[in-house]
Formats: structure tokens, C-alpha cells, sequence
């Protein structure tokens, strides 16, 4: 079913839609319509090649590291490089806690 739609057009837009309408002797709707089906259809299958490309991609990298062993071994390296660097947090005690913040901290550990 159609709908009317509003749409602003820039001026020598709406001057070259004009020009075209008469020299062709068609409806402006008529013409706005089958530009604006081009280019969905046009713009439709360039997003479906770009999507195509980006799931190819995707099944490329899960092929190449299917159990996720490359990335489980980049992240265990990556924690035991940090490790051994001193950590002046690591192992310190907690410094004494107001109130409120010990009854909050005890609200998010129960």
C-alpha cells in the first residue's frame, strides 16, 4: 500500500527533478520512486557483500584458533607478564573502611 511521505529537497534538486519531470513528460512521484528504488537496491547489495566479507572473515579467525588456544595463551602471557612486575597493591592489607563502605562491600560479597 503507498504512503504519502515528506521529504525536503535541496533546491537545485528539486530544479533538476523538475526539469527531468517535464522533458519526460513524468510524474515527479513517479521519478522520486524509482530513484529511491535504485539506490535502496543498490545500497542493499553492498551491504550484503560487506557482511558477506565480515562473516568470511569471522570463520577465518575461528578456523585458525577454533578452541580458542591462541587467545587463552595470549592472555595467560600477558597475566603472567604483569605478575612479574611488583605489584604495590598485591597482598597489601585493605586500609580500615568507613562504615559505609564496609556495610556496602559486605551488601556485594553476601
Amino acid at each position: 500500500m503507498k504512503r504519502a511521505t515528506t521529504f525536503r529537497l535541496k533546491p537545485d534538486v528539486q530544479a533538476g527533478l523538475d526539469l527531468v519531470s517535464q522533458l519526460q513528460h513524468r510524474p515527479k512521484n513517479k521519478l522520486v520512486n524509482e530513484a529511491v528504488a535504485e539506490y535502496v537496491t543498490r545500497h542493499a547489495l553492498q551491504t550484503d557483500e560487506a557482511l558477506q566479507d565480515i562473516l568470511r572473515s569471522l570463520g577465518a579467525y575461528r578456523q585458525s584458533d577454533p578452541d580458542f588456544e591462541h587467545a587463552i595463551d595470549a592472555a595467560v602471557a600477558a597475566e603472567a607478564s604483569r605478575r612479574s612486575h611488583e605489584d604495590p597493591a598485591e597482598g597489601q592489607p585493605t586500609p580500615s573502611l568507613s562504615p559505609v563502605t564496609a556495610g556496602l562491600r559486605q551488601l556485594i560479597d553476601a
